[in-house]
Parts: structure tokens; C-alpha cells; sequence
């Protein structure tokens, strides 16, 4: 026996958003994670800067409307987390990356894209701790 269509749309969360507004978000976070799996920062920060002005405009819904929207928005922040932890992933590899290879990520520039420095060369050793 086959799943009626209603029951699929319900667990996928693709075919939900029923506004423009939750239908440019998803679209935006397909966007992202195509993004996240090519490593392009630019398109990120970019966004990045839209989904803040999706959020804007999601927030200033009166209450009642959210309320009408509990389902769309239940599922957009399951998608957003998703995708949260993609970009924590996908930031802890490329840090890995550069350790090994011997940059390292510029403390007071973190929010920067693209800010790397060259480390001293005692960052670049191994270390290895013998305490018991």
C-alpha cells in the first residue's frame, strides 16, 4: 500500500511552505547547502544576508499569523538547523585542512571570509602530551 501524496508532503518538508515567503526560504536554503557542498563562501555571505531578511520579515508577522504558519515554520527551523550543522561541519573540516597544511585562521579577523596568516613555526609541530 501506498502513502497518500498528503502523507509524503508532511514528512518531506519540501512541498510545505505554502507562502512566497516560506517558498523563497526553502528555495534559499537549497541554494545554501549546494553552497555548503561547493565551499562557496561568497554565495554564503550572500545567503546569508538574505535569510536575515526572510527572518526580518517572518518576525514581524503579528502573532495570530505565525500561529497560521506553526507548520511551515516548525519545518523551516528544522531545515535551517540542518543546515547549521552542515556550515559547522563543513568549517571544521576546512580548519583541519589548514592546520595541516600550516595556516592557521586569524583570531580578530574570524568574521572575515578568506582571512588566513601564516603561524609561527612552533604552531605548525605536532604535539604530543605525555601527562598522565
Amino acid at each position: 500500500m501506498t502513502p497518500a501524496p498528503s502523507d509524503s508532503s508532511k514528512s518531506s518538508g519540501k512541498n510545505a511552505p505554502k507562502t512566497p515567503v516560506f517558498k523563497a526560504f526553502a528555495d534559499l536554503l537549497e541554494e545554501e547547502r549546494a553552497a555548503i557542498r561547493a565551499l562557496d563562501g561568497t554565495k554564503l555571505d550572500r545567503i546569508a544576508e538574505q535569510k536575515v531578511g526572510l527572518m526580518d520579515h517572518l518576525t514581524a508577522l503579528a502573532h495570530e499569523d505565525r500561529l497560521a504558519h506553526a507548520g511551515p515554520i516548525r519545518e523551516l527551523v528544522a531545515e535551517l538547523r540542518h543546515n547549521g550543522v552542515l556550515l559547522v561541519h563543513a568549517r571544521g573540516i576546512i580548519r583541519d585542512v589548514l592546520r595541516i597544511k600550516g595556516a592557521q585562521i586569524a583570531e580578530q579577523t574570524l568574521s572575515r571570509p578568506g582571512s588566513f596568516s601564516s603561524p609561527p613555526i612552533s604552531q605548525v609541530r605536532p604535539r604530543l602530551s605525555v601527562r598522565g
